[in-house]
């Protein structure tokens, strides 16, 4: 029996220092010193209680309720919420019911906890307002994490409109980057992000280089001002390629800028440039190389034209034989009259059996038949015997419709033979005069023949 009561009362004992540690009965004392606001005197005593026992509940909560006394000395919103805090801690470790009772008639509850953390975050929100300081409200943010939302947002809007102020204030790209990077979910970010683009904006403008836009471009690329510093890079570097002038200015221009309005009027100066570079030494084959690698060239047609103008201008068969295989239209038609022109030169029917069996161009259906009525009319002339007077009629028909071909000069060169021999130099000249225009009047071989003639004239 003894035994038992021994063990009951250490029981007791025990029980009553693990409680201890949480609550001293000291009575409601401190919290009436408050209330008569003899802050002095509760400071000492809940001091004294907190000194014996730092975990006390109601000490702590007894020193979080007089620091937000406004009229103590010592005021401190944070220290209040320190105090709470560690007793709402404390007080949510209590499990025995006796020992809650004993708190909620001071009153001590989840509900007062909930009652002074409004108080004190409030407190502290209107401080910080009263101060209106940036760093004051950042620091409201991070020490008051359990204040209400409303408390949150309040300071949160407060700290953003004044940090923007600022950033206004000072009105620089740096000023307003700073605020960007530090206030993302700010109700002025839209009203930041334009103004620091503006600025930037207008940096770049005063520079007015090609690098200035694109360091604008690559910081800021979804800036509304990006279309203007893309049109004024595309004025600059077109500018420029204008002032080179050249392939290679072109070039480099139309790699770099395929977007801008200047491409399609770049392009066609890169074609021209680059087209005659290609051909710049007029070989006919660089031109048929240029067709064939780039037929969707603006310098195309030009080409061609060369090409035709080329073959024309130098009698170059096998350049008109390309022409006339690879182009169409009129310059296919012209290419293979050219042709036909050099080739058969000679009036012969040998020649002209050579041509025709080569081509069959319905163009030359006609001059076909012609062609073979002259030669045989050119056989009946035996142009291989002398002369004969008898023949005036066929060789000035044959003359008049085979000319230029070679066969009429030597017919014609027949006619004059006689003169020639007997040195008739006038009725030579009369006879070449009546017939040149057949020929051309530019016709060397007929006006080199007149000059000679004529010089003779002049040593009688």
């Amino acid at each position: 029996m003894k035994k038992f009561l021994f063990v009951s009362l250490l029981f007791i004992a025990t029980s009553s220092s693990t409680f201890g540690q949480f609550i001293i009965e000291f009575g409601p004392n401190s919290f009436k010193l408050i209330e008569k606001g003899d802050y002095e005197n509760a400071e000492k005593k809940i001091s004294k209680d907190l000194l014996k026992n730092p975990d006390n509940v109601e000490a702590n909560y007894a020193m979080g309720v007089l620091n937000i006394k406004r009229r103590y000395f010592k005021y401190s919103p944070e220290k209040s919420y320190e105090y709470m805090n560690k007793a709402k801690s404390l007080f949510e470790k209590i499990t025995t019911e006796s020992d809650l009772k004993k708190l909620n008639k001071i009153p001590i509850s989840n509900e007062s906890f909930q009652n002074y953390n409004d108080t004190i975050c409030r407190f502290a929100m209107e401080d910080a307002i009263s101060k209106n300081d940036v760093k004051v409200y950042q620091d409201y943010l991070k020490y008051y994490l359990q204040a209400p939302k409303t408390y949150i947002t309040k300071v949160t809007e407060n700290r953003n409109a004044l940090a923007f102020l600022k950033a206004s204030t000072d009105n620089t790209e740096e000023s307003f980057n700073s605020f960007i990077a530090s206030y993302p979910d700010a109700a002025q970010m839209n009203d930041a992000v334009q103004k620091r683009n503006n600025l930037a904006f207008e940096k770049a403008k005063n520079v007015d280089k090609i690098d200035a836009y694109d360091d604008f471009i690559k910081k800021y690329p979804a800036a509304k001002e990006i279309s203007a510093a893309w049109d004024r890079v595309y004025e600059l570097a077109y500018a420029q390629a204008e002032k080179e002038n050249n392939t290679q200015s072109y070039k480099k221009y139309i790699d770099s800028y395929p977007k801008s309005k200047q491409f399609e009027k770049a392009n066609l100066l890169f074609e021209k440039f680059f087209f005659f570079d290609f051909t710049a030494n007029s070989n006919w084959k660089k031109y048929t190389s240029y067709i064939e690698n780039y037929p969707k060239s603006s310098m195309l047609t030009i080409a061609q034209d060369s090409l035709l103008s080329l073959g024309i201008r130098h009698e170059n068969l096998d350049a008109l034989l390309y022409c006339y295989e690879n182009m169409t239209g009129s310059k296919k038609t012209n290419a293979l009259l050219k042709y036909y022109e050099i080739f058969t030169t000679d009036g012969e029917k040998q020649t002209l059996d050579m041509f025709y069996s080569k081509f069959s161009d319905d163009t030359l259906k006609d001059i076909k038949l012609l062609d073979y009525k002259l030669a045989a009319l050119g056989d009946e002339l035996k142009l291989q015997l002398p002369y004969l007077s008898d023949y005036f009629l066929k060789y000035d028909e044959y003359i008049r419709l085979a000319a230029p071909r070679e066969k009429a000069y030597t017919a014609l060169q027949k006619m004059i033979s006689s003169d020639v021999a007997n040195k008739d130099w006038r009725s030579a000249i009369i006879k070449l005069k009546t017939y040149m225009g057949y020929f051309g009047n530019k016709n060397k071989k007929i006006t080199d023949l007149i000059s000679f003639f004529e010089s003779q004239l002049n040593k009688k």
